[in-house]
């Protein structure tokens, strides 16, 4: 009989309590959807603990959360920030382990009992990262998430879907809030570098992917929380490719160097060898 390799190694008894804290910014109907995988998840309720933190007047948000069961809770940062609402709910855990999940991301029904088994095997691993793919995903996300695809590999950034050890992120530091949407790129990235850099490991599963809904948010004016038009990833025709490239180029001139930077500076010493090889 062959053994099923989504669940841990460790009792049911003995697998630990996980929060989930699942930033949300305007995301509509897309926030059901996430939520609705969340209550999917195969592993005990009663260890689970569900926390949403969207802004003060995204009253749709408050309606899904209100409509499920189980333990779900609600909170209100008044910051656009995503990474100091992240971090506004990670510190609120008691938990020993916290995913970051977007509110646009379906969650694998596996993940959690897939991920656990993975740290509990190692534990200088402070994350574990899954790719987070839309249906139809274009030449950003292959060359972004779609290279993990099918491995289990260390890497140098974290992931819209990442389990964390509560206590490694509190030893090294949150998400910087100087960075992530809207004010900068690469905070997962600048995240990732920074624990490899204090001696943890951070793990990307490709065996699992996550569905990114991103087309689909619901958001003031069409325009993600990382600023950019989501539908002009999907995609892109080859006669715009060149100029999508330039595009891109142009944001690292105009105002992405800054938090490329912040991720070279985060970076084990490795890492920067890598990067000039």
């Amino acid at each position: 009989m062959c053994k099923d390799s989504s669940r841990p190694s460790i009792p049911e008894t003995d697998l630990p309590s996980i929060c989930i804290v699942v930033t949300t910014f305007y995301a509509g109907g897309v926030l059901a959807t996430t939520l609705e995988s969340v209550s999917s998840l195969r592993y005990p309720k009663n260890k689970i603990q569900v926390m949403v933190v969207r802004v003060p007047d995204d009253e749709e948000a408050a309606v899904h959360v209100h409509r499920h069961d189980g333990n779900l809770r609600l909170f209100s940062v008044n910051d656009d920030n995503a990474d100091v609402r992240r971090n506004y709910g990670a510190r609120q855990c008691e938990s020993d382990l916290v995913l970051a999940l977007d509110d646009d991301i379906v969650v694998d029904e596996n993940l959690l009992v897939r991920s656990v088994g993975i740290m509990s095997k190692n534990f200088r691993i402070a994350a574990i990262a899954y790719p987070t793919l839309s249906t139809s995903f274009g030449l950003a996300e292959k060359l972004n998430h779609g290279r993990f695809l099918g491995a289990v590999v260390q890497a140098n950034t974290v992931s819209p879907c990442t389990l964390f050890r509560r206590a490694v992120l509190e030893k090294v530091g949150f998400y910087r809030e100087d960075m992530g949407p809207p004010c900068s790129i690469h905070e997962d990235w600048e995240l990732g570098s920074r624990l490899r850099k204090n001696g943890f490991g951070v793990v990307f599963d490709g065996n699992l992917t996550m569905k990114h809904l991103h087309e689909a948010t619901i958001v003031r004016g069409g325009v993600t929380e990382g600023g950019v038009d989501a539908r002009s990833e999907m995609n892109p025709k080859p006669l715009a490719l060149a100029k999508m490239v330039w595009e891109y180029a142009q944001s690292y001139r105009k105002r992405h160097w800054w938090s490329m930077f912040q991720v070279l500076a985060a970076s084990p010493r490795a890492q920067l060898a890598e990067y000039m090889f």
